[in-house]
Parts: structure tokens; sequence; C-alpha cells
């Protein structure tokens, strides 16, 4: 099959300015008095036939840094692939897709596009604010080499799909930031360019209408052989939309591949999972302290969704005339909400003082979302023994065990995922 987008070698360079610090208030009003006197002094020398020097009039220096925004990246794309970029912020995505989409020049290397390429990167990316909703659409499709019938002929269509029929006639700069986005996307994938190139504007919209867009990304990609470029941090959408994705990191590309595959490379590299272990901050942590964990660690820095996930646990004693206690191992979500907790109570399980102990909770069920989470960990009786916040963490991975592709909202907007089946009556 042919390749639509070729991007051999590219590599962007910028340059950043940084001024010298100065020392201050003080110096910077001393330097502004002076500066009167340094220029007549400057001027009077050029008189005087000595060449005049330039630190007269420059009290504040400024030095220049080479900055690589991306650097020596490849990437094929064929008709009908979703192509995802993904990774952390700052690693070159939107450069990439600026490039792409020719809104800036490679410094080094080339690109070849075979067909038209709409572009929705930002918010007021390519709408001229004083123009309606209207006129802009048929601006657009001038702009991607559409006729003025083509562009009539999916007009109503396009309006449709944004809902902003109310205010189609309504100049685009008085649209709420959701419109614009709306009406953005509706424009570049109805008027049916051979490449669509999407950042991670659909964060904009709501849950319904991000469904809406996914959804048209699928139809324009598998439908109509179109290319999609796809940059998001929602890391299930890449893995349910892309059939594979890009990774990269400070400006290179470090993987190229299976969506699942290269997301999950991603999870184990930008989630701040550790394995913590007691040295010296036993000392510090709330509780009696006459028995302590030695550690908490998951059997595994990242577990998939309806995996069973094990964690380990040791507890040394430090005062023999403690009660026998309990261990509960508390888990928490990225927004810090409390999710559930294992008791070893509940499991009928007592903790008595002496020798180390050691211990394994499992948890089943429910399933857990895509994403990090944290453990705290209480030892108790009568009161707290020993409480450890953040005394390890884990992973969950996108790769779900149900059947299908999964849409977006009915993974994020879920605190946990359910194991369940249907059946026929």
């Amino acid at each position: 099959m042919a390749v639509v987008i070729s991007i051999q070698n590219v590599s962007k360079k910028y340059r950043i300015r940084h001024r010298v610090q100065d020392n201050g208030l003080r110096h910077a009003l001393q330097e502004l008095a002076l500066y009167p006197a340094r220029l007549a002094h400057t001027k009077l020398a050029g008189r005087n036939g000595r060449a005049p020097s330039k630190s007269n009039l420059e009290p504040r220096k400024s030095t220049k840094e080479e900055f690589w925004a991306i650097k020596d990246i490849s990437i094929e794309a064929r008709p009908g692939e979703v192509v995802g970029i993904i990774g952390r912020n700052g690693a070159g995505k939107s450069t990439l897709l600026k490039i792409l989409s020719r809104i800036t020049e490679p410094t080094e290397g080339r690109i070849g596009i075979k067909g038209r390429v709409a572009s929705l990167l930002e918010v007021g990316t390519g709408f001229h604010p004083e123009l309606t909703g209207r006129e802009n659409v048929f601006l657009n499709g001038a702009i991607l080499g559409m006729t003025r019938r083509e562009i009539r002929d999916r007009f109503d269509e396009i309006i449709d799909f944004a809902g902003i029929d109310k205010f189609v006639d309504t100049p685009v700069k008085r649209y709420s930031s959701g419109m614009y986005v709306r009406l953005a996307f509706a424009v570049a994938a109805h008027l049916e360019p051979e490449i669509l190139v999407v950042d991670e504007v659909l964060a904009v919209g709501d849950s319904e209408f991000q469904k809406k867009c996914l959804g048209k990304m699928r139809e324009v990609a598998s439908g109509r052989g179109r290319t999609v470029f796809f940059v998001s941090h929602q890391l299930s959408s890449v893995v349910a939309l892309c059939s594979r994705a890009c990774l990269l990191e400070h400006g290179h590309l470090i993987a190229d591949g299976d969506s699942r595959s290269v997301v999950e490379i991603y999870q184990k590299q930008s989630l701040t999972l550790s394995e913590a272990t007691l040295a010296g901050a036993a000392i510090k942590r709330p509780g009696r302290g006459t028995m302590r964990f030695e550690f908490v660690k998951p059997e595994q820095t990242i577990f998939e969704p309806a995996a069973e996930k094990r964690f380990s646990l040791r507890v040394i004693t430090n005062d023999l005339t403690e009660s026998p206690c309990y261990a509960s191992l508390v888990v928490f979500n990225e927004d810090q909400q409390q999710l559930f907790a294992m008791d070893s109570r509940t499991g009928d399980k007592v903790l008595s003082p002496g020798e180390p102990i050691e211990l394994s909770f499992v948890l089943r069920s429910p399933w857990l979302r895509p994403g990090e989470y944290r453990i705290d960990a209480y030892l108790w009786n009568v009161g707290i023994i020993d409480r450890w916040e953040d005394a390890c963490r884990f992973g969950v991975s996108n790769n779900f065990t149900y059947p299908g592709a999964i849409h977006d909202n009915s993974i994020q907007i879920s605190v946990v995922l359910p194991d369940f089946s249907i059946e026929t009556a």
C-alpha cells in the first residue's frame, strides 16, 4: 500500500534567549539613571574619533541556547492508519504535528505528503475570529482546495455535528471554547481531507462530544481510508482508536508499533512508581512505633485491570509488650479518592508481636481502570501503631479483557471497572 506520509530524519531546532541575571531592583534603577550619561559619553567618543564602547549601552547582556524540540525522527504512514502520538509534556508531539501541518518548517530532514491535510491543533487555529461560523466553514474548505458546491453539500452535516445551528451566523470570536472546538473538529473531519491531524484539543469538549469525535475518526480512517495522526494523554483513547502508536521522549522517537504495547512502555516510564522501603522514614511516621512496617511492595510495577494484584509486606516488632494488632492497606487513585481498604481483621488475620511477620494481600476485585495508584499502610488495635502514607505505588495498564473496542468515556468516568457478563433471557 502506498505511503501517504513520509517523515525522514526530521529535526527542529529553536534558539532560546536568556538574559543574564542582574543584581536586583537597586541595580536596575542605577543602570536606568546612568543611561543618559552613558549615551552622551558614547556620542562624544564618536566625535573625537574613538570607537564607542558597546558595554556602555548594554547594561544587561543576554545569551542564546539551542534547543532541539525533535531530533532525527522517521515515521511512515499509509492510508487507513490511525497513528497515536504519545509522550510527556515537552516530548515534541505538538512540534511534530505543526511540521506535518506545514505551520513550521523542519530544521533538518524532509517530509513527503500525498493529499490534503486538515489540522486541529489548538483552539483558534484556522478560524478568523471576525467571521461567522458559516463564513469560516467556507473559508476552511477553500483552503483545503474544495469547491463551493462541495462545501455546500456537506454544510448541514457539519453544523449538525457541531451542534451550533443557532449560532452559525454569529462571529466565532463570541463562541465559547467548547463551541469553537466542536465546529473546528466538524469542519476538519467532514471536508474529507486525505490526512487528519488532531492534537489534544478534544479535552475541551464534554464526554458525549468526545465520543462522537472518536467515532468520527474511526469512520474517517476505516470507512474512507483516510490517515489520522492523533495526539492524546488519554491512553485508553489511544488504545481504543489507534492501530499503531509512536512514543516520543525528549524529542526522540523511542518506540513505534502496536498501540497497546507502546502505551505499556510509556506507562512503565511515566508512572512515578516505587517500592518504598523503610530506611530512616519509620522514625518520622505517626503511631506508637512499637511495631513497624519494614516494607510494603506490589508484586508487579504494572498490573492488568482484571489480573490478581498481590502486595507483600513485612512487619517487625520493637516492643514485645504490644498487643496483637491488624494490618490495613488503603488504596487511593490519582485524584486522591479512597477506593477501598484491605483489612486483615476482615480476613480474620491477627498479627502478634515477636518474630518478623510477612504477609501478602491479594486483590481480585474490583477491576481498576488504567492509571496510577498509591497505598497507605496502617498497623492498629487501640489507636494507631504505625501509619505509612504513600507506602508504595503501582500502575494499571490499558490491557482490557473486555471484547471489542472500548469507548473512552466508559473508562474515564468510572472509578473502578466491573467484572460482568451479559446473558439473553
